[in-house]
């Protein structure tokens, strides 16, 4: 099994490089040939590499919020057989957050993965930071709930507006609701949440940073 490990200083807040590193599409648009990802459950995606051929991958999303470390678990048993595994480790140190990134993989093509893998890990720190520089929000959440669920999105897009705004977005195709949220409050709302389809209603939660 091989693997490549990097660490790098970034000047954010490790409540936001929590909430980044947490979303799992902010990882994979900088991987070659990660072309789609579809969240399951709150915790399993399914994540679509295009490269010589076309392959899903189940990924899991551990969180141990004890540690501030994000692990997420790629398995595929039929072939191609691929185990891989990429962990991040976060800790503030003053203004700074540091993060260690360990991956590993166990596959094919493993000469051609390490050299992707640390061409990918080389220039992170600069492509997060001017990613988050020129970003007002980031996305720390989305989905897909039933009509009668909105309660809960909107509960936690008010709790994690209590140290900086949030947004909520909700939409059923044809259909576009904004709340967003300062503090715990509703500060303003676009468009009227009465008027979405009854069904399943996709949503995501943009944090001010």
């Amino acid at each position: 099994m091989l693997e490549v490990k990097k660490e790098i200083m970034i000047n954010k807040s490790l409540d936001l490089l929590l909430s980044y590193f947490m979303n799992p599409r902010n990882i994979m648009k900088y991987i070659p040939y990660f072309k789609e990802i579809h969240q399951i459950n709150e915790n399993t995606f399914k994540v679509t590499l295009k490269w010589l051929f076309s392959v899903d991958f189940e990924v899991i999303r551990i969180f141990q919020k004890s540690t501030n470390e994000i692990t997420y678990l790629v398995n595929r048993d039929s072939i191609p057989r691929i185990h891989a595994q990429l962990t991040h480790f976060l800790a503030s140190i003053k203004q700074s957050t540091k993060v260690i990134i360990i991956f590993k993989y166990q596959g094919p093509f493993e000469f051609y993965v390490r050299r992707e893998a640390q061409k990918f890990l080389e220039n992170l720190n600069d492509k997060i930071f001017e990613e988050l520089s020129e970003l007002n929000m980031i996305v720390i959440k989305e989905g897909v709930i039933k009509d009668d669920k909105f309660k809960d999105v909107i509960d936690l897009a008010s709790i994690e507006s209590v140290n900086s705004e949030t947004e909520l977005v909700l939409s059923d195709g044809d259909t576009i609701v904004r709340i967003s949220f300062n503090n715990g409050k509703v500060i303003r709302t676009l468009g009227d949440i009465n008027l979405l389809r009854k069904g399943e209603i996709k949503y995501l939660i943009k944090k001010k940073i």
